[in-house]
């Protein structure tokens, strides 16, 4: 995420605009945002089946109070 934001807010990593609606990338840009988007998509995809099923075996069926709070597993999609 960290690089997904320099590509961003550093003035070297953006492309450059010669006019309102000309704007040009390098390709050492194009390449850097592009690995930083794949980055991202990398890390989402690796945390996301995890962390739900972990956090669906922390309650027991047998306890009401921990049944109730299973609800929190529902909200990580909403």
């Amino acid at each position: 995420m960290t690089l997904l934001t320099l590509t961003a807010s550093v003035p070297s990593k953006r492309p450059t605009c010669h006019t309102k609606d000309e704007c040009y990338a390098l390709s050492s840009q194009t390449a850097i945002c592009f690995i930083a988007l794949y980055l991202v998509a990398l890390g989402t995809g690796g945390i996301k089946p995890c962390i739900s099923s972990y956090g669906d075996d922390q309650f027991d069926d047998a306890d009401e109070v921990e049944k109730s709070n299973k609800s929190s597993f529902n909200w990580f999609y909403f």
